[in-house]
């Protein structure tokens, strides 16, 4: 596939034809139109041979890209046209997608059979292994390990330690207005939206939403962490919500510029009496889904649509007032028609600070005292056995089977600590 010369130049100067690279670099941001009579005179400088030195790269760089795009196309075409199903195979999904049947089945599970009244003999075993013999050989030789466990886990001290750090900072997370910045400061969560207070926590939803708007409840422990909870906010939250759009789509800074203008404009019109919203969605909007119905999208429960539009609809709306959103789709122009309310649900807008309790730099090394201890005792296996028949909780884990290319050992992962355990001289080297 090829561009050829008459064919980059219709891209880039025919308005039939032209690229979208091209109208995107010369648009005028005042009107929105294509700027033709300069792209005229780029024509004539080009044929002249007289393009300014300094303008060269730039254009043969956008060159590139207009090639590029449209081999793009050209691929996607061919490979669109390409792509055929035969009658027969669609006449055969359908048959295979529409014939029902019925029928009776019993299910015997393998519990129904106690294993008393299984007798597994050794000629049982040998008849196995005989028939599955390769299943269970290996050309590369299997070590296991024998290995014991040190927990490194935080002691009271620690805990006591990070619940103290947690407490130094509430002063401030009371009486700060700029909750979002404290907490990102200080590795917190911020909530911009309204949650049920068993999102903010499971097993003190109840007690945190107590304290009400602009107080704090914590510190408390949670998931191994120790938890400070700020209310800034409190409402009682639709279980559905019907609204209304007209999209642009965009995906690039210009398209997106482009597309607010064009709701903007849609807006006034409908603002000022001119044009119906369900009208102008069934002209405008590019919303395949929703354009034939004027743009009603229905209700939707909280959390089915994107996040700048739920929000919108859910938290922010206060009536039928409109609002242009920005989303990954493009630019909407969003209108709440109604609102259900039937169990209502009050949500909240948090704000949180978590600290994780960790073992402290001390502990981590008291327990590296106590395994090198460890090992200084128990150079052996069968030293390591006696250690654990004396103290069960040394007694050692043995690992499954792994050859001298494994790269993940039962009882270590995956990764760079199981392969230098396995390249380990001592281990890999026959005693």
């Amino acid at each position: 596939m090829a561009v050829g010369k008459e064919e980059l130049l219709e891209l880039q100067f025919d308005p039939n034809y032209m690229s979208n690279v091209v109208k995107q670099r010369f648009t005028n941001q005042s009107n929105g139109q294509v700027d033709f009579q300069q792209l005229s005179q780029i024509k004539g400088a080009l044929e002249s041979d007289q393009l300014p030195a300094n303008f060269k790269p730039f254009w043969a760089a956008q060159e590139k890209e207009v090639i590029n795009e449209r081999l793009q196309a050209k691929f996607g075409n061919a490979v669109a046209k390409g792509i055929y199903t035969p009658t027969w195979m669609v006449e055969q999904e359908f048959k295979d997608g529409n014939t029902k049947l019925d029928f009776l089945y019993v299910k015997v599970p393998t519990t129904a059979v106690s294993d008393s009244e299984v007798k597994v003999s050794d000629e049982d075993l040998n008849k196995y292994l005989n028939k599955y013999r390769a299943r269970y050989v290996t050309k590369d030789e299997l070590r296991k390990i024998a290995y014991v466990v040190f927990d490194v886990k935080p002691t009271s001290s620690d805990s006591m330690v990070v619940k103290q750090k947690l407490e130094v900072l509430l002063p401030e997370f009371k009486a700060t207005s700029k909750d979002s910045a404290f907490v990102t400061d200080n590795e917190g969560v911020y909530v911009d939206s309204y949650i049920a207070k068993k999102d903010i926590s499971e097993e003190k939803g109840n007690e945190v939403v107590s304290v009400g708007v602009g107080n704090i409840y914590g510190p408390y422990i949670e998931n191994n962490s120790y938890r400070a909870v700020k209310i800034l906010g409190k409402m009682i939250l639709p279980d559905s919500v019907k609204s209304r759009h007209i999209l642009i789509q965009g995906k690039t800074p210009e398209e997106l510029v482009a597309g607010r203008k064009t709701l903007d404009s849609l807006k006034n019109l409908i603002l000022s009496g001119r044009a119906k919203f369900d009208s102008l969605a069934m002209t405008m909007s590019q919303d395949g889904g929703s354009s034939a119905k004027g743009g009603d999208l229905g209700y939707m429960a909280h959390g089915a649509l994107v996040r700048p539009f739920n929000e919108f609809i859910f938290y922010k709306s206060k009536g039928n007032e409109m609002e242009i959103i920005e989303t990954q789709f493009g630019v909407h122009l969003v209108q709440v028609m109604d609102k259900k309310f039937i169990k209502n649900e009050a949500g909240y807008k948090v704000a949180m600070l978590a600290f994780p309790i960790v073992p402290s730099e001390a502990t981590q090394k008291a327990v590296k005292i106590k395994a090198d201890d460890y090992l200084a005792a128990n150079r052996t296996y069968e030293n390591m056995v006696k250690t654990g028949q004396s103290n069960p909780s040394l007694a050692p884990k043995i690992s499954g089977r792994f050859t001298n290319m494994a790269y993940d050992v039962a009882g270590f992962g995956q990764g760079n600590v199981s392969r230098d355990l396995v390249k380990e001289p001592s281990l890999m080297t026959p005693s």
